[in-house]
């Protein structure tokens, strides 16, 4: 949103009141001598220029409102990036999470293969260890 510049709102509002007071400058100089209308132009005038501040006034609570809209409208657009943010870290807090998964799941498997890999050594063992056995009929020399 644009802000509106004061000093051209106030500037316009200064010349319409100087416009104004010309305009009433040039009708007191067709007021026919020996009338007194000067006061209720001057009260006029006055008028004028009380309704001028008003707008004046009003100009500028224009310009407040648009300003305060701007600031919540970056407040807004602070939010909403903090929020994509928290997005972002919670998605990576995920792939860690995966990982860390995928980790464990590995180390299970190599600890099965450390396990199988064990299995086949002991049975490889027993079976050497079968095929030395010595029958309990063998001569004592043998046995030893």
């Amino acid at each position: 949103m644009k802000k509106m510049p004061v000093f051209s709102s106030t500037t316009f509002c200064l010349g319409l009141g100087c416009v104004m007071l010309a305009a009433a400058a040039v009708v007191s100089e067709f007021v026919p001598p020996g009338q007194e209308r000067i006061s209720r132009i001057a009260e006029m005038v006055r008028a004028s220029e009380d309704r001028l501040r008003a707008l004046e006034d009003q100009m500028r609570a224009v310009e407040d409102q648009a300003q305060a809209a701007e600031d919540q409208a970056r407040a807004f657009d602070d939010q909403v990036q903090a929020a994509e943010d928290q997005a972002r870290a919670a998605e990576d807090q995920v792939r860690a999470a995966e990982d860390q998964v995928q980790a464990a799941e590995d180390q299970v498997r190599a600890a099965e293969d450390q396990v199988r890999s064990m299995e086949d050594q002991m049975r490889s063992a027993q079976d050497q260890i079968g095929s030395a056995e010595v029958p309990p009929s063998a001569p004592p020399e043998q046995r030893r």
